[in-house]
């Protein structure tokens, strides 16, 4: 029995959906071991990451009119930043605990701020001072990697990032 076009294409799209899927899964997957193996300042890295990824696409969506996605890009941005505060052990950090949570604070301002006024100048300032912070945090990781590497080691469960020495 021969396949009409229309069967094939729809078998082919099947597939192809399919297929994504898949890679999805595993993609997840991945980013899921990564996390659940990162060390504390590698979380912290990442959380960077991701703040100056939302923050660019934001820019870029702003730059074309799209609000809603800059919108949303921005929202996704300051999530990021309330969990940096809040991931803050302020017991144990002292005044540069203190410190990180008031430019933390500065930033997620800055980028309300940028969404409800469309001002590329503050998203590109905040991306400037995060950039600046994750080249400081990737600099401390080397240093504590190269001294002490057991402090790198992600506990079986911590509730805070900033639960370690620095």
């Amino acid at each position: 029995m021969a396949f009409s076009n229309e069967t094939r294409s729809q078998a082919s799209s099947r597939s192809k959906i399919g297929t994504a899927a898949s890679k999805q899964k595993r993609n997840l997957r991945y980013q899921l071991t990564k996390v659940e193996t990162a060390s504390p300042a590698q979380l912290v890295l990442m959380l960077y990451d991701g703040a100056i990824r939302f923050c660019t696409i934001a820019l870029d969506s702003m730059s074309i009119g799209n609000l809603s996605e800059q919108n949303e890009y921005l929202i996704k941005a300051q999530r990021i930043l309330g969990e940096l505060i809040s991931s803050i052990n302020r017991d144990a950090g002292g005044q540069i605990a203190e410190n990180l949570t008031c430019i933390y604070a500065f930033i997620l301002e800055q980028l309300v701020t940028a969404n409800l006024y469309d001002r590329a100048d503050l998203v590109n300032e905040c991306i400037s001072l995060l950039e600046s912070l994750r080249d400081g945090w990737s600099e401390a990781e080397l240093i504590l990697r190269s001294s002490s590497p057991q402090q790198l080691e992600a506990p079986a469960h911590s509730s805070r990032l900033g639960d370690f020495d620095a």
